[in-house]
């Protein structure tokens, strides 16, 4: 979090000493975040499909797929639970 806060003031002062203007700073709508959500939403979908193609292949048993999706499953709900509780959009510095 201090990080982030020292990124922003950093960033601020940037800003201000050569005259750009903070409307061509957004980063939510670029196609950098744009590029990390595909990516990141094909390694979820890959994590989750690579361990059903196995199990129908044969390659692992259903109960090692079945671990393996719940393992997979919590790993990504203690993600994103990490991201809701711990990170915010503080903009008052």
């Amino acid at each position: 979090m201090l990080r982030l806060r020292r990124f922003t003031r950093r960033l601020r002062f940037q800003v201000r000493l050569f005259n750009i203007p903070e409307s061509s700073l957004i980063f939510h709508d670029s196609g950098a975040v744009e590029a990390g959500y595909f990516i990141t939403s094909f390694l979820v979908v890959s994590g989750f499909g690579i361990i059903l193609v196995m199990a129908h292949a044969s390659l692992i048993s259903v109960s090692a797929m079945v671990l393996s999706l719940f393992g997979g499953a919590i790993t990504y709900a203690t993600i994103l639970g990490y991201i809701h509780f711990v990170s915010s959009d503080d903009s008052s510095f």
